[in-house]
C-alpha cells in the first residue's frame, strides 16, 4: 500500500491554534490506517508547544486558511 501526504517533512504549513493563526515547520507525520479509514495528522510547533494537528486543518498558505475560516 502507497499512502501519499498533502504536506511534507520540513514544510512551512498554517493553522489556527487556540484562536490565533500560526506557522510552522511539519516535524513529524502520523498515519493511522484503520478499517479502510486513513487519517494523517502532522506534528508542529505553537507557542513551544507541540502539537498534533489533522490535515483537514492545516494549509500551504495564510490565504487559504483565512478562507477556510
Amino acid at each position: 500500500m502507497k499512502i501519499e501526504t498533502k504536506y511534507d517533512m520540513n514544510q512551512l504549513v498554517y493553522f489556527k491554534y487556540e484562536g490565533k493563526i500560526y506557522c510552522s515547520m511539519v516535524y513529524g507525520i502520523d498515519i493511522s490506517y484503520w478499517e479502510n479509514k486513513r487519517t494523517i495528522r502532522y506534528d508542529v510547533i505553537a507557542d513551544d508547544k507541540l502539537l498534533s494537528i489533522g490535515e483537514k486543518k492545516i494549509f500551504p498558505t495564510k490565504e487559504e486558511l483565512l478562507k477556510s475560516l
